[in-house]
């Protein structure tokens, strides 16, 4: 599995800054080109992404060790730091030290954002390791001129998917925020397009996305109830992160985006006298495997899609030298679904592009047994 060489990975924004205008007809007179705003610039050379990657492997290396959170701190950020307090957490309660996943941050291609403002976004994909054959695709963030640029969020790519090409670092791209338009759909809606296809497979959304292995994951968690029906129920809802989207725009006009969002799972004894378990890291961090009543296991998700263009949204994507991971193995617009709808094979969809996930906690509630026992 590798991804292609010939393309830089990613693209990102391009903020547009705001003009001034003189407030009193009593100022003097500016000559123009003189006191004009300053034009967007790379956030970042690779001399200087190179350096802070490999900072912030120092110190999550530290912090891995120990699994302590608390040293974290300059390093990750965000949804990323949470999630690897949640790994240390999971790792701790189970004796499994494999929860805490391999963060590979050896770059093998970069796209930095072009801005002036804060936050100011960075994306790599990485390198092919000892300790994982698989892609990682990380997103950096320096939310203000005070802070260091830290890891805000990073997944796992999913197999065969492909990267569209990004501008390169000397370059810069334009960043993409929730409400960028010009795409297929913004990214704050492509969010609840995927959250309702997760929900419900047979929705426009659910026709709209492609299978993937997190999809999977809900789809095998729901089939559960196959087997519980005799004793209980599981109920398996999604619901949109909170932590925002960090992005960058792609060389044909797309994005790259990450997100976040929760999956939870409601394990529910219904039948009075029956006997119901629940197993491995659920049961670990439930406190025992009986469930009396119920239990609610939260996993914290962190996501990255690929947005065509709206100008590509009726075409068949063009061929090009996309990054691929070549390992085998509110709802969407009116536009976006009626092609998905009308031409299945040849539309322009958005993708989910990875994934990487934790059981973030498991909650027993013993009172809400069946109420005749």
């Amino acid at each position: 599995m590798m991804i292609s060489r010939r393309s830089a990975l990613l693209s990102a924004l391009i903020a547009a800054s705001a003009s001034l205008a003189a407030c009193s007809n009593d100022l003097p007179s500016i000559p123009e080109g003189v006191g004009a705003s300053p034009e967007a610039q790379p956030v970042l050379d690779g001399e200087r992404l190179s350096t802070i990657l490999e900072r912030i492997s120092d110190g999550v290396a530290v912090a891995d060790k120990d699994k302590n959170a608390d040293q974290l701190t300059g390093f990750l950020t965000g949804p990323a730091k949470r999630i690897r307090t949640e790994q240390y957490a999971l790792a701790q309660a189970t004796g499994k030290d494999d929860v805490v996943k391999p963060l590979v941050t050896t770059s093998q291609a970069s796209a930095v954002g072009l801005t002036l403002g804060w936050p100011r976004t960075v994306m790599t994909a990485t390198e092919f390791t000892d300790t994982t054959n698989i892609p990682q695709l990380l997103t950096l963030s320096q939310d203000s001129a005070r802070d260091p640029f830290e890891l805000w969020a990073w997944i796992r790519l999913f197999p065969g998917v492909e990267i569209p090409p990004t501008a390169k670092p000397a370059t810069g791209s334009p960043q993409v925020d929730l409400d960028t338009a010009g795409l297929i759909m913004t990214p704050q809606d492509a969010l609840a397009s995927y959250v309702e296809a997760l929900n419900d497979p047979n929705s426009i959304s659910g026709h709209l996305w492609a299978d993937d292995p997190l999809r999977s994951l809900v789809e095998k968690q729901r089939a559960l109830n196959d087997s519980l029906k005799d004793v209980g129920n599981i109920a398996v809802s999604v619901t949109a992160g909170s932590d925002g989207v960090r992005g960058l725009q792609t060389e044909d006009g797309g994005a790259l985006v990450m997100t976040t969002l929760t999956i939870t799972s409601v394990y529910s004894r219904t039948v009075p006298k029956s006997t119901m378990k629940v197993s491995g890291d659920v049961a670990a961090l439930a406190g025992g495997e009986d469930l009396k009543g119920k239990i609610t296991a939260t996993y914290d998700v962190m996501v990255a899609f690929s947005l065509p263009a709206a100008k590509d949204a009726a075409t068949p994507a063009p061929e090009s030298s996309a990054a691929t991971s070549a390992q085998p193995s509110p709802a969407p617009s009116a536009s976006a679904a009626a092609t998905a709808e009308a031409s299945p094979q040849q539309a322009v969809r958005p993708t989910a592009i990875g994934a990487e996930y934790v059981l973030a906690s498991a909650v027993r509630d013993d009172a809400a047994a069946p109420a005749d026992e």
